[in-house]
């Protein structure tokens, strides 16, 4: 395989042009940096928040917490007593690290530039989760590790497969496409 030209690195994955038998292709890196950055609409992450019942003193973790929307959504709005998110991109753990400043917020929310994968779950009694359905399911065998019973998790348009959810919703916004929301409980 010989690598020919790599691809834009503003994302949170490696893209590079490869050869591989004589033919071009896209070669995208299987590292869990390969996860894309897509927000989640404050609306999204409310009403997520709102079907784990997230109750005031409790701890949220955010894998994969981009603009920091779940983390502060949780400080803010739900009285949650810890909020972590879990971020490998340093920019957007720059920023979100700032919102957090900026809104007084460092004693109940941080931010940790990390692996998701690598970052323990143990204090979590709520995991909000906005990862491609590969990445959730490669996260599977470490949230039934690792999370204790009772704990609430809520995924953002993918489920998690070989779950079941205790509930589903589809939340429409604007005119754009409905929202998948699932929720499932450790047991």
């Amino acid at each position: 395989m010989d690598i020919l030209g790599s691809g834009d690195t503003r994302f949170s994955h490696s893209v590079a042009k490869v050869r591989v038998n004589g033919d071009m292709t896209d070669y995208i890196s299987p590292k869990p940096t390969s996860i894309p950055f897509l927000s989640s609409p404050f609306p999204v992450a409310k009403r997520m928040l709102e079907i784990a019942e997230l109750r005031e003193g409790e701890t949220v973790v955010d894998l994969g917490s981009g603009d920091g929307t779940f983390v502060l959504a949780a400080v803010e709005y739900f009285g949650a007593g810890k909020a972590i998110g879990i971020e490998i991109r340093e920019d957007l753990v720059n920023m979100s690290r700032r919102k957090i400043k900026e809104k007084g917020l460092e004693d109940r929310a941080s931010i940790i530039h990390g692996d998701l994968f690598q970052v323990s779950l143990d204090e979590a009694d709520v995991v909000t989760l906005y990862l491609t359905a590969q990445a959730l399911n490669g996260l599977r065998p470490k949230l039934e590790r690792e999370l204790k019973p009772g704990t609430r998790v809520v995924c953002h348009d993918y489920g998690i497969e070989g779950w079941e959810p205790v509930r589903f919703e589809k939340l429409q916004l604007w005119r754009f496409w409905p929202h998948k929301l699932y929720l499932y409980i450790v047991q």
